[in-house]
């Protein structure tokens, strides 16, 4: 298996029971829900959408688009959407899955969201795997920092489409 057999797909319950079935260690914890409670927490949101990671098939990873209107409650920032809660099940961690999915991303958005400008991820500053992962899949850094509720955080970002 290798990362070119990942694909994106809306989460759907019969994900479910795979994708909780892992844990986080307490160093990916501090920075990321466990899928279960990201499922929990947006997959009844209108304005966030739950995405699976899938290896031949298999669910192994998870992150939320969320509309970054909604999750900052800004209206500034109209055409863009968040990346929230992404974890990958320990078991495929390493094999650059993550950042394949990253990659990958950037079309998936164009074709289901084709409103969206673009994309953007806060990442703890203590996150260096986070931060690597972005950084490969394309994502660049502003000099944009913030202070989140865990500490120092960056924003990287990915451009889809220059805003007329």
């Amino acid at each position: 298996m290798n990362s070119s057999d990942i694909k994106l797909a809306f989460y759907e319950e019969k994900y479910r029971e795979r994708l909780c079935s892992y844990e986080l260690d307490d160093t990916q914890s501090v920075y990321t829900l466990m899928p279960s409670e990201a499922i929990a927490r947006f997959a009844s949101n209108s304005y966030s959408d739950p995405v699976v990671m899938l290896l031949q098939q298999n669910p192994i990873g998870l992150f939320v688009l969320h509309d970054a209107k909604d999750a900052l409650h800004d209206s500034e920032v109209e055409h863009t959407m968040l990346i929230r809660s992404l974890s990958v099940n320990p078991k495929y961690q390493g094999n650059g899955f993550a950042q394949t999915a990253m990659c990958m991303l950037p079309q998936f958005v164009r074709v289901h969201y084709p409103h969206i400008l673009e994309l953007f991820s806060v990442v703890n500053l203590g996150n260096a795997r986070a931060e690597r992962v972005y950084l490969k899949a394309g994502y660049d850094y502003r000099g944009i920092k913030r202070e989140g509720p865990d500490g120092a955080e960056k924003i990287l970002h990915y451009t889809l489409k220059t805003r007329v």
